[in-house]
């Protein structure tokens, strides 16, 4: 009892201090706050007795259950946060598969018919977002998912998106089961489900939101997500060093809303103390491309020149090279003069090339990029992609009366590559509402609009397979980086 009652105390004290100054508020009570920034800077926890407590419980829900969720109890008036992340092994061949067969249906749609634009897509962002709607999907649909990326049901695609979390996007050292070796993941992830206060709920909703929280680690939000609100949590989530953010616009709160952010970054390593060589290149102020712009004008770019060993891409209508930052991949497929990069996007994700042996000394001459891509929309993309997202979604969340279907899919990014190295955030919603069914030495000059993808290497569990998993795809009509002095 002296627990609960000290637990009580704390989290009253915290709530005084740091949340807005509300009437009435009492922290065991359901209330409702017009305030959009309160459901989001509401206070995520304490540790009580080495307890996690999400604020959003009432106190003896907390204490005696803290991963519940007991709807019809109290409302959630604070976000619950997920469960901790633990690393359990590397990613598995299966789980590899079914992320890039995924890769390999949607891209293409993404990037079909749209000319003369840079853009970038996170692969990585969409597969967590989508996987979490279908999670809340009813039987059949996510049968028909688990069928479309080659899985044998949907507990085979949460495990493909956990261990992808838990290797990408954790941000932590961890001990590679294989070899042996303490490496390092790739960036970072958070995940959230935002679902309309007064949502009508299927019977059995508490345990689907349990499963978000613990199988996708994602806070979830009693509340309608919004253009301010979810500004607020990719801000409040966004790691150290990453303070270039996307904008994503909502037009209207939907009924739910799935949302991933991906954060990585990758600098060029630079041994002995010597400073970065890029950067002189950049400062030089005459070490410029001449870059074919994808209108046939031309324009001055900042780019830098780099040899790698690795091999070269031969395709039908392109040429590509494989590269590294530190860690991470970057490939680059220049098109044959009259060919589009979107016209390549499809063979270049499905590898429909020739390699050459690794080995062969690469000089490569790329652009800095700068590229802001956002609210891009691929609602139709998924509906293309299969009709199971033209039906009824949400059937084990939402009560059958508020019948859920998909209302738009969105994501904005922000990459850039430069003499640092590599930097991308990205933010994914899927949304739904209440609706009706309907030669040794090779050198590549990327002088005009060219497709690029940045990708994670791994050895696989079975300790032999390796695998490149792709973060993004993008094209690259302008690169748009600012010269050396000039402002973006």
């Amino acid at each position: 009892m002296f627990a609960k009652k000290k637990a009580k105390q704390i989290i009253e004290e915290k709530l005084d201090r740091d949340t807005p100054d509300v009437p009435g508020f009492d922290v065991t009570s359901p209330r409702k706050v017009n305030s959009p920034k309160w459901w989001v800077y509401a206070v995520s926890g304490l540790a009580v007795a080495g307890v996690a407590i999400g604020a959003g419980f009432g106190i003896n829900n907390l204490l005696n259950n803290p991963r519940s969720v007991d709807l019809n109890a109290t409302q959630m008036t604070h976000p619950i946060k997920p469960a901790n992340r633990t690393y359990s092994g590397v990613v598995s061949v299966k789980s590899a598969a079914i992320y890039e067969t995924f890769a390999e249906k949607l891209v293409p749609l993404i990037f079909a018919g749209v000319d003369n634009q840079s853009m970038a897509f996170s692969v990585f962002d969409a597969f967590v977002a989508v996987s979490m709607t279908v999670y809340c999907s009813g039987d059949e649909v996510q049968t028909a998912y688990s069928t479309l990326l080659g899985a044998s049901s949907m507990d085979e695609v949460t495990k493909a998106v956990q261990e992808l979390t838990l290797t990408l996007g954790t941000n932590v050292s961890y001990v590679d089961p294989v070899d042996g070796k303490t490496k390092t993941s790739g960036g970072a992830s958070v995940n959230s489900f935002w679902l309309k206060e007064n949502l009508p709920l299927a019977d059995g909703a508490a345990d689907v939101l349990t499963g978000l929280q613990n199988d996708y680690y994602a806070s979830i939000y009693h509340t309608a997500a919004s253009t301010a609100g979810l500004a607020g949590w990719l801000s409040d989530n966004a790691p150290a060093g990453f303070d270039d953010l996307p904008k994503l616009q909502l037009d209207d709160p939907p009924d739910t809303a799935s949302v991933s952010a991906f954060f990585v970054r990758d600098n060029f390593s630079v041994t002995g103390g010597d400073p970065n060589p890029y950067l002189a290149e950049y400062e030089s102020k005459q070490h410029y491309l001449d870059y074919t712009l994808g209108d046939g004008t031309h324009k001055q770019v900042d780019y830098m020149e780099s040899e790698f060993a690795g091999p070269i891409y031969t395709g039908d209508s392109f040429t590509g090279v494989h590269g590294k930052i530190n860690k991470l991949g970057l490939d680059y497929y220049l098109p044959n003069d009259g060919v589009k990069p979107q016209d390549i996007m499809a063979d270049v994700i499905e590898k429909n090339y020739e390699a050459s042996a690794s080995g062969y000394r690469l000089a490569v001459s790329a652009p800095y990029f700068l590229i802001r891509t956002e609210n891009l929309e691929f609602t139709e993309g998924l509906k293309t992609m299969d009709s199971l997202f033209s039906g009824v979604l949400m059937q084990k969340l939402v009560a059958p009366g508020a019948a859920q279907v998909l209302s738009e899919a969105l994501q904005s990014s922000v990459l850039k590559y430069d003499f640092t190295g590599f930097y991308a955030v990205s933010i994914t919603v899927v949304a739904t509402d209440t609706g009706v069914v309907a030669d040794p030495e090779y050198d590549l000059t990327l002088d005009h609009p060219y497709v690029f993808n940045v990708t994670y290497p791994l050895t696989l569990r079975d300790g032999v397979t390796s695998a490149r998993l792709p973060l993004f795809y993008g094209q690259v009509y302008d690169p748009a980086y600012p010269q050396y002095g000039a402002t973006a």
